[in-house]
């Protein structure tokens, strides 16, 4: 009998123990639980993204001013007062319109002189032919061979008076009026009522409208280096009655000008690359009978990258550079006792092509997970979570 109580006892002490054992295992696996979960809540948090294929996209907006394409200086090199100006700054004229008159009383005056002087001469010749008459009637040979060359003689002087006559009156035509050569836009009016000469410029400087427009952009040296010579661009002219005309890329060149005025979406910015400061000059021209020169010329440029081949793209907000280049982070998944972990591994990189969002990258994989934010500053080997 007591035997028997006594094993009741031990089994009951064992149901306890195992009771005992198992809530503390229970307890054991719940803090295991709850501290791995703890610690994952206090890793960084990273969001990523996968690389994907396409072509970089360059996007650039640009302007500027209208300008006939020939500029035609106009001066009056006789250095005569001027007289009256017809035009001003900007004004559209016409070809043979008068745009300054001089004041040609000086010269006018010369060719009435010379006038009478050939009057003069004219009356001495037939003296001179009057005197041959008579010496003939003598019929000395001598005699009227020295009347023939008088006579002569003077007919020469006679013509080349004529001459200085026609030239003055030539001279006094052409310099009495500054009239326009081509249809055109005064550009620059240098000459002033009363004065004479410009102070070595041109009296008045003429764009001649009927060569054409143009206009001139800057460019980053990479965006310029994907447009030709001979292309087409749609062009708007800005203004009260804005409207689009098709402009012709006639000449690209190096300039040392900063980009003014142009918005370009395409450079290599936020990728840790410094953008690239050297710019072209591409030239523009226009034919349209409604410009007149000053208006603004604005061109909107969308261009996918110059490669064939698409390549695999990343967000710029993903890249950095430390000495050794630059790079990006991955992430790498293990597996272990309480589910997989995630780490970051740098992963170094090349860009071939970026602009101001995107980067062409080699070095990554389609299914690479790179990051683009962390809430915490990463290292290389640091545990996250996604």
């Amino acid at each position: 009998m007591e035997l028997q109580q006594s094993e009741q006892a031990l089994s009951s002490r064992k149901k306890y123990l195992r009771v005992i054992f198992s809530l503390f295992a229970g307890l054991l696996i719940v803090f295991t639980l709850f501290s791995n979960t703890l610690l994952t809540m206090t890793l960084p948090k990273v969001a990523t993204v996968q690389p994907r294929p396409g072509h970089i996209e360059y996007h650039y907006t640009g302007s500027g001013v209208v300008r006939p394409r020939e500029v035609v200086d106009l001066t009056q090199l006789e250095g005569w007062k001027v007289e009256k100006v017809h035009v001003q700054e900007g004004d559209l004229v016409s070809k043979g319109q008068t745009l300054v008159s001089y004041d040609s009383s000086e010269e006018e005056w010369q060719v009435k002189l010379e006038n009478a002087n050939l009057m003069k001469m004219k009356m001495r010749m037939e003296e001179l032919q009057h005197e041959y008459i008579e010496v003939a009637k003598t019929g000395d040979p001598s005699k009227m061979q020295s009347a023939k060359a008088a006579i002569e003689s003077y007919k020469m002087d006679l013509e080349i008076q004529e001459q200085r006559i026609q030239m003055m009156q030539e001279r006094l035509a052409s310099n009495r009026e500054m009239v326009a050569p081509v249809d055109g836009l005064v550009k620059k009016l240098n000459a002033k009522e009363g004065l004479s000469g410009t102070g070595g410029g041109p009296d008045i400087q003429l764009y001649n409208v009927s060569q054409g427009f143009e206009f001139e952009l800057q460019l980053p040296t990479d965006i310029a280096d994907m447009l030709k010579v001979g292309e087409k661009l749609v062009v708007e002219i800005k203004g009260t009655s804005a409207n689009q005309v098709e402009g012709e890329i006639v000449e690209i060149e190096n300039s040392s000008v900063a980009s003014e005025g142009n918005d370009y979406q395409g450079e290599h910015q936020g990728s840790g690359m410094a953008a690239n400061p050297s710019v072209k000059t591409v030239l523009v021209t226009l034919q349209d009978n409604t410009l007149q020169g000053g208006e603004q010329a604005q061109v909107d440029l969308n261009m996918k990258s110059a490669s064939g081949s698409e390549m695999l793209l990343v967000s710029n907000l993903a890249i950095r550079e430390d000495p050794s280049g630059q790079y990006v982070y991955t992430i790498s998944e293990r597996s272990g006792p309480l589910g997989n972990a995630f780490y970051v591994n740098k992963t170094y990189i090349t860009v071939t092509e970026a602009n101001d969002k995107e980067s062409a990258v080699q070095g990554v994989f389609n299914q690479s997970q790179i990051v683009i934010e962390s809430s915490h500053p990463l290292q290389e080997g640091d545990r996250v979570r996604m």
